[in-house]
């Protein structure tokens, strides 16, 4: 009967709090646990999370197994095949690859890595710190550039000319010359051409100022020959070949009127033209240049200057090789300069004044063998 008194309820609750659990059901043989409890943690036990670091594979793993070794021995052969690699590398590469313990080789890499980083790291500090030539180096290319740019068989002023002076010191084997090929040999070749300019600007600043010289005589062509000459230092004496060509490049200065880019190009189109033309021929042209010259500022012949005999056998060997190379010298083609842009007030200009001028500037520009090197300009059909 269900109810009864409070005593009746107590006691049948009781009996069924004394009652085994149930038994664990068949095909079940994982005993049961009670619930985890929430913050049941060990007051002892490290809160922080492992770092990766103290991981640590199992030893076995640490192995590579002979199959696999043999595998990679053949990828490793056919990898050197398709690399380039000095035979003390290959051999590094073969000892690596039959490390069977993974550890030992990623050490063995990792020192390889480092040591390549630190061979970099030198390499680096090393093309910092600049290259100077020596005092004796620098004298020697200085001595060439000043020889070559007064002997009259140089083919261009403006064109190989700093190749010619370092394969003339590569030839007497002047010391202290970088190997062929350095980084350094194109710095050597930098300070040959900046010396090359200078002497350049020198020599057609001698030949410009002389034109306008108070003193007539420093106007004649051999006295400004003997005092180029003198600056530069040059231990031997111009020949006519010489008073030829100083003579043909101060007329450019004198008729031509070059603007300063166009003055070498232009003289060293013009001697490609009379070259091209024949040899007798140049040589006519130049006579008749010099007798010109002598018109306006006087004849060498009635001066004290001395006059010496053409590069041969018995001149200096250094003189006989630069003599050599001078002649080899080859005419680089100038590159067009950006035109630069124009105001607008400068385009304001008639149709018929643009034609006038334009054609006065092309006659003019043909009778005096120059070369239109600046490109289509505004304005201009290309």
């Amino acid at each position: 009967m269900v109810g009864g008194s409070l005593q009746d309820l107590m006691r049948r609750t009781q009996a069924r709090t004394v009652q085994p659990p149930p038994e664990t059901p068949t095909g079940f043989s994982t005993p049961r646990t009670s619930s985890p409890q929430p913050f049941d943690v060990d007051d002892d036990a490290d809160l922080q999370p492992p770092s990766i670091f103290d991981v640590r594979p199992p030893p076995s793993s640490a192995l590579i197994s002979s199959s696999g070794i043999a595998r990679l021995k053949l990828f490793t052969e056919r990898a050197l095949n398709n690399t380039k690699l000095e035979a003390e590398s290959k051999s590094q590469v073969r000892r690596i690859a039959e490390i069977t313990n993974r550890d030992e080789r990623d050490i063995l890499l990792f020192t390889e890595i480092f040591a390549i980083k630190e061979m970099l790291s030198k390499s680096m500090q090393d093309q910092v710190k600049l290259w100077e030539p020596s005092e004796l180096l620098e004298k020697a290319y200085t001595r060439n550039i000043r020889a070559i740019l007064v002997l009259p068989s140089i083919q261009s002023y403006s064109g190989s000319v700093e190749s010619a002076v370092l394969a003339c010191l590569r030839e007497m084997k002047a010391p202290g010359l970088p190997p062929p090929g350095d980084s350094n040999e194109s710095t050597l070749l930098t300070r040959i051409g900046r010396q090359l300019s200078l002497d350049k600007s020198t020599m057609k600043g001698l030949l410009s100022d002389s034109t306008t010289d108070p003193k007539v005589e420093n106007r004649n062509i051999a006295n400004v020959t003997a005092a180029i000459m003198q600056s530069f230092g040059c231990s031997f004496h111009p020949t006519l070949a010489t008073y030829h060509r100083m003579a043909f490049i101060r007329m450019h200065l004198t008729d031509r009127k070059h603007s300063p880019h166009k003055f070498w190009p232009a003289i060293d189109m013009e001697l490609a033209q009379l070259r091209d033309a024949g040899s007798q021929f140049c040589l006519s042209a130049m006579e008749t240049n010099l007798e010109d010259d002598i018109e306006k500022f006087g004849d060498p012949a009635k001066t004290n200057c001395k006059r010496g005999s053409a590069v041969d056998s018995g001149s200096p060997d250094w003189l006989q090789v630069l003599n050599r190379l001078a002649a080899k010298v080859e005419r680089i083609e100038p590159v067009a300069r950006p035109n630069k842009r124009r105001r607008i007030a400068d385009l304001e200009i008639t149709s018929t004044e643009f034609s006038g001028s334009a054609s006065e500037t092309t006659q003019m520009s043909l009778f005096n063998g120059e070369e239109d090197m600046s490109g289509p300009r505004e304005g201009s059909e290309s």
